[in-house]
C-alpha cells in the first residue's frame, strides 16, 4: 500500500496544488481545512497516515496546537510544518515536537514533494 498523506491548509489553492504533485508522485492524499477537521479526520479514517503537511496559521487551532494533540494522542506520524508567517518561538516548539521539517511560504511545489518522499523514504 502507499503511504498515505494528510494537507492540512486552509487555503484550497495550495492544497489542490500538493494533492495534484503527490498523488502524480504516488502517494494517497486525505485533505483537511483547519486543524479540527483534520483531528477527526484522522480519528476517523481508516487509512493509516503516514505523513501531514501541516500549516502553521489555520483558522481556530493553530499547527502548533494541531501537533501537540497528535503527540499527545500518541500519533507518531511524520509532520512537515509549512507557514509563510512562522515565528521562531513556533518553530522550536515545533521540533520539541518533532517535526520532521519546516518549509517557508511561498515555496516551489516539487520541493516539498521531495521532502515528503525523503520523510517517507519512498524511492523514484
Amino acid at each position: 500500500m502507499q503511504p498515505c498523506v494528510l494537507i492540512v491548509d486552509d487555503e484550497e489553492l495550495i492544497r489542490w496544488a500538493l494533492r495534484d504533485a503527490l498523488h502524480r508522485a504516488g502517494l494517497r492524499v486525505l485533505e483537511a481545512s483547519d486543524g479540527e477537521s483534520a483531528l477527526s479526520l484522522l480519528d476517523t479514517t481508516r487509512d493509516p497516515v503516514d505523513l501531514v503537511l501541516l500549516d502553521l496559521k489555520l483558522p481556530g487551532m493553530n499547527g502548533v496546537s494541531v501537533l501537540q494533540s497528535l503527540r499527545a494522542s500518541g500519533r507518531s506520524c511524520k509532520v512537515i510544518l509549512m507557514s509563510a508567517l512562522g515565528t521562531e518561538a513556533d518553530v522550536r516548539e515545533a521540533g520539541k515536537l518533532e517535526a520532521a521539517e519546516f518549509v517557508s511560504k511561498p515555496f516551489k511545489i516539487d520541493e516539498v514533494v521531495s521532502l515528503v518522499r525523503r520523510a517517507l523514504m519512498v524511492n523514484d
